[in-house]
């Protein structure tokens, strides 16, 4: 086992070394993302400790005063963002987002 870590030890920290020896210097560019996904809460009766019969969860806990279902979150977003550079010399940039999300139900469950 020594034996290993005697080999393997120095051989990270060379490619380490190494790694950040031979990076490129930055440079500044225009950049354009996209992303897509989703919001699936856990189901109320899956969220947190349960002790005495009451679970320790927040959204749980709002429930017995606030009107509204767990499941009421579930989503589907969708967005996309664009970077531009100001001054690379101080890493400063300009960006542009717009996202839609969209819930599972129109109406509260009240």
């Amino acid at each position: 086992m020594r034996r290993w870590l005697r080999l393997f030890v120095p051989a990270g920290v060379a490619g380490l070394v190494i790694g950040f020896l031979s990076a490129p210097a930055a440079s500044a560019q225009q950049s354009v993302n996209f992303y897509m996904g989703g919001f699936v809460p856990t189901s109320a009766d899956a969220r947190g400790d349960i002790a005495g019969g009451i679970s320790n969860d927040v959204l749980v806990q709002n429930q017995q005063f606030l009107s509204f279902r767990i499941k009421d979150f579930d989503g589907f977003t969708f967005g996309g963002e664009w970077l531009v550079p100001m001054r690379a010399a101080i890493s400063l940039e300009a960006s542009a987002m717009t996202c839609w999300y969209r819930t599972s139900s129109f109406f509260p469950s009240a």
